[in-house]
């Protein structure tokens, strides 16, 4: 009976395990790209080849990723903005000249706000994609300071959020980018960035742009295809009856 049983159980978990998907989060960019296997594993789009203030309208592909904004602020698209070298002010702080900003008439026409996304679509399967948010540092009238979770990166069931933990400066000595990024066990081509849907638009936190969009090919699966374990599982579960026969025999 128990090789009968050990085989059950063995395709019970098998099955359960390839129902659900995992991710994990991180806020530490150099933790990231050591996860997937050193720099020469990811691939970063930084906006350098294009030029200060080109539109992006809803559908341009930049690198690998075509991109889409939505959000309940009215109208809006993308903007490639700077120079911004890091740690100046004023500016957009980011990674070399530019950065992915917001297009629109008012409400904080450069940034991206609250409750908006930003949806790339990608030319091929990934397992791991990160971003850099540039945040307020709370140091003009009516700002407030980044607060941890205010903004998210989503993709494959799972989802990202920020820690208190920003890295550069705008000049004043308050550090501003937050590097959001996730790992998947299962390979994806889209991904969302956003800032808390539930944050006013009062003062400037939940306010972004955005630089350095990294990303790393879906890998080859390394564990047996479903198929091929429940096959196994179920190869066992006929020794498990041959066997419980020849001793009843």
């Amino acid at each position: 009976m128990r090789p009968l049983v050990l085989a059950l159980a063995a395709l019970t978990w098998i099955a359960g395990g390839y129902a659900e998907a995992a991710t994990i989060s991180y806020n530490d960019y150099n933790q990231f790209v050591a996860a997937l296997g050193g720099a020469g594993a990811v691939t970063t789009q930084g906006y350098e080849s294009y030029a200060v203030d080109m539109p992006v309208p809803n559908g341009t592909t930049l690198g690998n990723a075509t991109y889409t904004f939505a959000g309940p602020n009215g109208p809006f698209q993308g903007r490639i903005d700077g120079p911004v070298p890091a740690d100046s002010y004023p500016g957009y702080v980011g990674f070399g000249q530019r950065v992915l900003a917001a297009s629109r008439d008012g409400l904080f026409r450069s940034d991206y706000g609250p409750g908006e996304t930003i949806t790339t679509n990608f030319n091929s399967p990934l397992r791991a994609v990160g971003i850099w948010f540039n945040g307020t540092n709370g140091n003009g009238p009516n700002q407030q300071v980044t607060q941890s979770g205010d903004f998210s990166v989503s993709a494959a069931g799972g989802t990202a959020f920020n820690a208190m933990n920003p890295v550069l400066g705008d000049g004043t000595g308050t550090k501003t980018m937050y590097f959001v990024g996730l790992i998947s066990d299962t390979p994806f081509t889209t991904a969302t960035f956003g800032a808390n849907g539930s944050l006013p638009l009062a003062g400037d936190r939940g306010f972004f742009t955005l630089d350095n969009l990294v990303t790393a090919a879906a890998a080859a699966a390394a564990v047996p295809a479903p198929a091929t374990v429940l096959v196994f599982a179920g190869l066992m579960v006929v020794g498990g009856l041959k066997t419980r026969r020849r001793r009843a025999a």
